[in-house]
């Protein structure tokens, strides 16, 4: 009988470490899915070449505590529109620039240069060339994809345009740093 009674503390001794080890993970994996990171697949090409259609992405939520976005950020954000979907584009305007678009290339507060974009997938085509001026409210910022020719973006062009341009800053999850699957590697 005591041996029956020692088994069966080893038992629930045994039982109560695994309960403790397995509920220790799942909020752990709770905490930094929540607090941490943000993952989530890419649905559309919007970002080729520099995030593939199809690829994983990783991106920090604790990037911007001491910071705010930059310009070339590649973040994920919730839809400016009020859906549930997560986008993943570049921010190109910042909070209070004016940006103007001509011919395809990109003007910040009436700059006579444009953008150096060196990572677009290609030239500018169709309503991508649309000329387009926008000033960009405190507090919101102007992203675009990569595939400018294939992008639902702050140009509000295009089928399915957002009815808000504007990304608020409240919206940005994280800034993107690694994808996985498919090229995998660091974003550019």
């Amino acid at each position: 009988m005591v041996k029956d009674n020692k088994k069966m503390k080893n038992i629930l001794r045994e039982v109560r470490a695994w309960v403790i080890s397995i509920s220790a993970a799942i909020f752990a994996a709770y905490f930094i899915n929540n607090f941490v990171i943000v993952h989530a697949t890419v649905p559309t090409p919007s970002m080729n070449n520099t995030v593939m259609e199809g690829n994983r992405i990783v991106a920090s939520r604790l990037a911007y505590i001491f910071s705010d976005p930059q310009r070339f950020d590649v973040v994920a954000f919730n839809s400016p529109d009020g859906t549930d979907t997560v986008y993943l584009k570049r921010i190109i305007g910042l909070p209070g620039e004016t940006l103007e678009i001509i011919n395809g290339n990109v003007y910040i507060n009436d700059s006579t240069t444009p953008l150096d974009e060196w990572y677009l997938l290609e030239p500018p085509t169709g309503w991508s060339l649309i000329n387009q001026r926008f000033y960009i409210p405190y507090g919101s910022y102007f992203v675009m994809g990569d595939h400018r020719n294939n992008s639902k973006d702050s140009r509000g062009l295009g089928a399915g345009a957002w009815e808000n341009l504007f990304v608020p800053r409240d919206n940005i999850l994280g800034r993107v740093f690694f994808t996985y699957f498919s090229n995998g590697g660091r974003v550019r």
